[in-house]
């Protein structure tokens, strides 16, 4: 590591993510993809060389790496340009998603909720209008009763006036009488005590927000050849198929337990599924729009690496097929530009 800007050891260049941004590089893309897709953007540059025959030549990697289409090669920018918009649509969902799930606040969760129920409940002596809003960490319960005791007895259930006959109470699924042992209903607490254990972790859902950027640094680097690497093409594959898989099998497994479950033993009740749950399926469905793009677009081949040769001259070292891929992107473009 050095300080002088002229050195291509400069530490800002190494800064992950961001630090080859501005880095001199030699891509010889000539568009502003190569700010993004260049030998210092690759992840772990310093040592990429030194890890290849794990991430880069290996037979799975160049296997995987390499497959597609020369559909896809020709169209490398406007594929990952598409990866790159579908992911961050993805990701501003599940930040949206993690709002509602996570928040402690229950006006943020009437706004965001994942599940939402509504219905009539017998209360001790009250007939009660009860809505209950459900989060990942919270559940809001507001109760509807225009009867003039409603505020000495609810408030006994931990509940406090919010409106004109309106009373709220928020609870915490951490918290051990979370699951509304003032209801005399033994099916509606078991009911709660499942869907209590079938949430998704706090840790699970923070993950896959942050999940995201390396994901958005894949689509920067796949975006021109001299950037590809097989490791990149497998992640964006894989790693995609493999949080699509596991993304849906959670949701749904929560979706049946909380959701459905709910509506099939309560059908007196009317159970809807809330912006944060929608939000966070579909948000895990566009990884499959994402997955298919990388799929399209295979890595350049590139022939085993020399001793001693760099990260530099390995990722030069394109073979002919993809010297000509690349004359024939030129030839397609020169047919539709203005003579």
């Amino acid at each position: 590591m050095t300080c002088d800007p002229a050195s291509k050891k400069f530490w800002v260049y190494n800064v992950p993510i961001c630090g080859g941004f501005c880095a001199p590089t030699v891509n010889p893309d000539g568009s502003c993809c190569r700010h993004v897709s260049n030998e210092y953007t690759v992840p772990l540059s310093g040592l990429y060389m030194k890890i290849a025959p794990l991430l880069e030549t290996n037979r799975c990697c160049r296997f995987l790496g390499g497959s597609g289409f020369t559909f896809g090669d020709l169209h490398r920018k406007r594929l990952m340009a598409c990866a790159g918009v579908t992911k961050f649509i993805s990701m501003i969902l599940t930040m949206l998603a993690l709002i509602g799930g996570l928040t402690v606040s229950p006006d943020t969760l009437q706004s965001l909720y994942w599940v939402h129920g509504k219905g009539d409940f017998q209360v001790q002596d009250l007939s009660l209008e009860v809505e209950a809003y459900l989060g990942m960490t919270l559940r809001y319960d507001v109760i509807h009763c225009n009867l003039p005791n409603c505020g000495a007895q609810l408030s006994i259930m931990g509940f406090e006036a919010i409106g004109e006959n309106r009373f709220g109470r928020a609870i915490r699924w951490s918290d051990g009488p979370s699951c509304m042992p003032s209801l005399d209903n033994s099916q509606l607490r078991l009911s709660c005590q499942q869907c209590r254990d079938s949430l998704l972790p706090k840790n699970t859902l923070i993950t896959s927000l942050v999940t995201y950027l390396p994901s958005l640094t894949t689509n920067c680097q796949r975006s021109t050849r001299f950037g590809d690497v097989n490791c990149q093409s497998t992640l964006g594959v894989v790693g995609n198929c493999l949080g699509l898989i596991t993304g849906l099998t959670t949701l749904l497994a929560f979706r049946a337990i909380c959701y459905s479950d709910m509506a099939s033993q309560f059908p007196d009740m009317s159970w809807h599924l809330g912006f944060g749950f929608r939000a966070m399926i579909f948000a895990t469905l566009l990884k499959a729009v994402d997955m298919l793009c990388h799929a399209l677009v295979p890595a350049p081949t590139r022939g085993d690496p020399l001793p001693d040769m760099s990260l530099e001259e390995y990722m030069k070292s394109c073979s002919p097929e993809e010297q000509l891929s690349n004359e024939a992107e030129m030839i397609g473009r020169s047919r539709y530009s203005p003579s």
